[in-house]
């Protein structure tokens, strides 16, 4: 197996281990959407054809996400970004969301921004 594809195993196998804590933590990045358009649980739940409460639970990482459910939020939410793009390693922004999220005291991310950091040399 080439290094790349070992690194994205690696990051993969942590994220597997650890997926209530991603799973919160993409309730938190929907939530924060939300709470930037000003838009209420229910509009989201009205929009995305779901209830109030699932909404509300995905919010505080209580529920995972369907990939049909995901998309159905983001445009009830009318994100005109890739959030998933966030989270995925291959992605240019998950550096800087990684480091956001160890600034906001959630150090859940910790093991792979250090990976990251020593496979990429990278300086923050």
């Amino acid at each position: 197996m080439n290094n790349k594809y070992s690194d994205i195993l690696t990051v993969n196998t942590y994220i597997l281990n650890h997926k209530e804590n991603f799973i919160k933590d993409i309730g938190e990045v929907l939530k924060q959407e939300r709470v930037n358009r000003n838009i209420t649980l229910e509009e989201v739940a009205l929009r995305s054809k779901t209830s109030t409460s699932y909404i509300s639970q995905i919010e505080k990482g209580g529920y995972g996400l369907s990939l049909i459910k995901f998309i159905t939020i983001c445009n009830a939410l009318e994100v005109n970004e890739n959030i998933l793009e966030k989270f995925l390693f291959a992605g240019k922004k998950n550096e800087d969301f990684l480091y956001y999220k160890l600034q906001d005291g959630k150090n859940i991310s910790q093991n792979i921004l250090d990976y990251m950091k020593d496979k990429n040399n990278l300086v923050f």
